[in-house]
């Protein structure tokens, strides 16, 4: 048996239009979490994805 699950789409977080009218501002709004050079490759990565997670919290994935 083969079942494929699609996942949902991701819709708009509505508690970010205060912040981010569109994703796009979402550049704009991590622009300034500069990650400090010189820093071991692991910390560079923890920090890299920690900013991408704000950027990408402008959606809302909802399983329901």
């Amino acid at each position: 048996m083969s079942y494929t699950a699609e996942l949902p789409w991701p819709v708009p977080d509505e508690r970010f239009r205060h912040w981010a009218g569109q994703f796009a501002d979402m550049h704009e709004l991590v622009r300034g979490l500069v990650i400090p050079p010189g820093l071991p490759h692991a910390a560079e990565g923890v920090l890299t994805t920690a900013r991408e997670l704000i950027r990408m919290s402008y959606y809302r994935y909802k399983s329901s």
